[in-house]
């Protein structure tokens, strides 16, 4: 929470996504629920476009 004074609302809303698209590993390392394909499909798009843009952002930032 205390880095959503610093990120912008795009990277900020990014992230928030994250958490209830790993909910469905959590469920399947503890309760040994299986997503259905098109969940863990979704997912995967959700955290794919989050490291992509991740990876851009990174890329544009100066180092130093």
């Amino acid at each position: 929470t205390r880095a959503m004074r610093v990120l912008p609302a795009l990277e900020a809303s990014l992230l928030l996504l994250a958490e209830p698209v790993i909910n469905p590993l959590w469920a399947l390392l503890f309760q040994r629920e299986i997503p259905s394909l098109w969940s863990a499909v979704g997912g995967g798009v959700i955290l794919t476009a989050v490291a992509l843009h991740s990876i851009r952002v990174d890329a544009r930032t100066p180092a130093g």
